[in-house]
């Protein structure tokens, strides 16, 4: 049951009048850009990506602490009360601070750092690292990784819609293949049918003998069990198609109108798709790759280095009370530090180092791999042009000795079965014929997929999204 509503389907569609709204290739394949599930959800995760940079960045944003701390009992008693607002910096790992310090009570000699007069003390101040973190640090290499991780979301969305829009279209050609072919045989059916009558009288007023009207039957057959095969080819192709369309319409019916092609290839667009593989998708993502391994690097090599840190600041106390806390103060502070052995953060070098190399022999490989492919499409591309124009030769030929073996039967000069035979050669041509057509289509259709330009032509992005709010790769012909 299901497979003749899919069948009946199919003929309502090749049926459909053909109106503004029925769809061309380019209209599948904008949907496919603007609204299929598997699209969109690659967009979702490129918010996923810039939530992930926003958070990154938040390491940067100031912050407010404040400690409370007092001695309740014992000899000596007081209270201290320390507010501060810092900012994190990016260069050399600095931060400057802002603090407000408060004390009361007694305190002993040991904890005279803690005194102030009753107003408090103000200051304000800065560190730097000067050796571990002055490059860079783990907040700054998070914060270049995630920028990374950006780019690399994009070329993977440019991946994966290359990846649907080949899909999508290589589908859409078995449709226009088995369509372009059921139109020639129901042509031949018709020019069949009606010479079949003609032969039929022939044989009711003894013209003909009846063996030539059962082999005229045979051909006919032949042309029925195709046409039937076909219909099954066409309504399968419109039930896959179906996946890629996200506003069902009727389907353009080819000849009816002028059929968009947007994928025809010359030598200047060859010379451009080639200029394109160097930045393929997968040619950006593994780009990417090595400088997100090369920033991991850079942080192992950091981690190596000892904390060498300095700090400064000046504050002055208000208020009144002890006469030694009056006036303006300056304080520096260094501090240094280095593990013994550090066989951890070397690990974590010769990991990271590891991973440079690996990174580059990859890419290495990609190249090759990008152009074998690419120079096998061309080479598919140039011996479908050549088979295409032998099975448009064959086909011609076909139909003028058809024509020909057809005005010797009439005049009486050969038989039916040298008709049939005749007729039946014209059915393969023309079958192949199509096939040609199509195979080169799909050929030009392979080296925009080898090159990972299917979306350079005519499609119109959500410019709404974040992907589009970056420079695009783009190929202009």
């Amino acid at each position: 049951m299901n497979k003749w509503l899919v069948v009946w389907g199919a003929l309502l569609i090749l049926s459909a009048p053909l109106q503004a709204k029925d769809l061309q290739l380019l209209d599948i394949l904008q949907q496919v850009v603007d609204s299929h599930p598997k699209t969109r959800a690659m967009l979702e995760q490129g918010v996923m990506q810039r939530a992930e940079k926003r958070k990154a960045e938040a390491a940067f944003d100031p912050y407010f602490s404040q400690k409370l701390s007092g001695r309740v009992s014992g000899y000596y008693d007081g209270h201290v009360l320390t507010s501060q607002v810092t900012k994190p910096l990016a260069g050399m790992g600095a931060e400057v601070f802002a603090r407000y310090q408060l004390a009361d009570g007694r305190f002993p000699v040991y904890e005279g750092f803690y005194d102030t007069l009753s107003g408090g003390e103000a200051s304000v101040g800065i560190a730097l690292s000067l050796l571990r973190g002055r490059e860079t640090d783990e907040r700054r290499t998070n914060l270049q990784t995630a920028a990374l991780d950006i780019q690399l979301w994009q070329a993977q969305y440019q991946g994966l819609l290359n990846d649907q829009l080949y899909l999508a279209a290589s589908t859409y050609l078995k449709w226009y293949e088995s369509s372009l072919k059921r139109q020639a045989l129901e042509a031949m059916s018709t020019t069949l049918r009606n010479s079949g009558r003609a032969l039929q009288q022939r044989v009711e007023q003894g013209d003909a003998a009846q063996m030539d009207l059962d082999d005229f039957t045979s051909s006919t057959l032949e042309v029925s069990l195709l046409q039937t095969d076909t219909e099954q080819a066409q309504a399968v192709a419109v039930a896959k198609l179906q996946y890629f369309i996200s506003e069902p319409a009727p389907l353009a019916i080819p000849g009816t109108t002028r059929q968009q092609w947007p994928f025809s290839v010359n030598d200047t667009r060859l010379r451009l798709l080639k200029q394109s593989l160097a930045t393929h998708p997968l040619q950006l993502q593994m780009g990417l790759s090595l400088q997100n391994s090369q920033a991991q690097l850079q942080l192992a090599k950091n981690n190596l280095l000892p904390v060498l840190d300095v700090k400064a600041s000046v504050g002055r106390d208000i208020g009144q009370g002890n006469k030694t806390l009056q006036g303006t103060e300056t304080k520096v502070g260094l501090d240094f530090s280095y593990p013994i052995g550090n066989r951890k953060n070397q690990a974590e070098q010769h990991k990271a180092q590891a991973k440079v190399r690996q990174n580059q022999l990859k890419i290495a490989d990609l190249n090759q791999k990008l152009e074998q492919q690419f120079e096998a499409a061309v080479a598919r591309w140039k011996q479908s042009q050549q088979a295409l124009a032998l099975r448009q030769q064959a086909q011609t030929l076909a139909e003028r000795l058809q024509r020909a073996q057809l005005a010797r039967f009439n005049s009486g000069d050969t038989d039916m079965f040298v008709l049939n035979a005749r007729q039946t050669k014209l059915i393969k041509a023309q079958m192949e014929a199509i096939s040609a057509h199509v195979d080169q289509r799909q050929a030009e259709l392979d080296l925009f997929y080898a090159a990972a330009a299917l979306d350079s032509l005519a499609l119109v992005p959500n410019t709404q999204n974040p992907v589009f709010n970056e420079p695009e790769r783009r190929i202009n012909f």
